[in-house]
């Protein structure tokens, strides 16, 4: 049985923590706007590799969607570049 995990900060410190141990170096991310919600798309040598975005409804997060399916990704642009 999974050991499950309550609370806000015990559920950010479990995702986060477990993407340290599996996330690329040179992954960068990106706070942008998806579908009119905020989200965050993840680029690996500039090319998109994943999207985060959250379900939320009265101040509280109800859901949690990853997608990292290559060809529902192909529509992004790639990493912008800041400016200088």
């Amino acid at each position: 049985m999974p050991n499950l995990i309550q609370g806000a900060d015990n559920v950010a410190r479990g995702i986060f923590g477990g993407l340290q141990k599996i996330v690329p170096k040179n992954l960068v991310r990106r706070v942008v706007e998806l579908n009119g919600e905020l989200g965050v798309v993840s680029y690996l040598d500039g090319k998109p590799h994943s999207v985060l975005t959250l379900g939320a409804d009265e101040g509280r997060i109800h859901a949690i969607y990853i997608l990292t399916n290559p060809e529902k990704l192909a529509h992004l642009p790639g990493l912008p570049i800041p400016p200088n």
